[in-house]
């Protein structure tokens, strides 16, 4: 038999029979992106430009499990203690030539 408790049964500070940990924060919405654009110069050299972002959208990422703090001890209880990085964003240009040397064709 299981024997439902209310709030107002239990004692002030107490924890009464909630599990450990009872709640969990939001999915993961994670999105990263990448454009580039290659250009060629002439017949032998090309430029590529490349931006890329990571988490795009600048949704909050919270670390799984430890994210929540759930010790009722702490003075953080119930605060959000870790998360994942904010946007990251990186741009590169990219500079290609090549040559041919007798039958061997070089990349660089």
């Amino acid at each position: 038999m299981f024997l439902a408790r209310t709030a107002s049964e239990c004692e002030v500070e107490s924890t009464c029979a909630v599990p450990r940990r009872p709640f969990s924060g939001p999915g993961i919405n994670n999105w990263d992106l990448a454009l580039h654009k290659v250009t060629k110069l002439t017949e032998s050299k090309s430029l590529e430009l490349r931006l890329e972002t990571f988490n795009t959208f600048n949704h909050t990422q919270f670390d799984g499990y430890g994210s929540v703090d759930g010790n009722i001890n702490d003075a953080t209880f119930g605060e959000v203690v870790k998360s994942a990085p904010p946007r990251i964003s990186q741009v590169a240009l990219k500079f290609f030539f090549w040559w041919t040397s007798g039958n061997q064709q070089c990349v660089f």
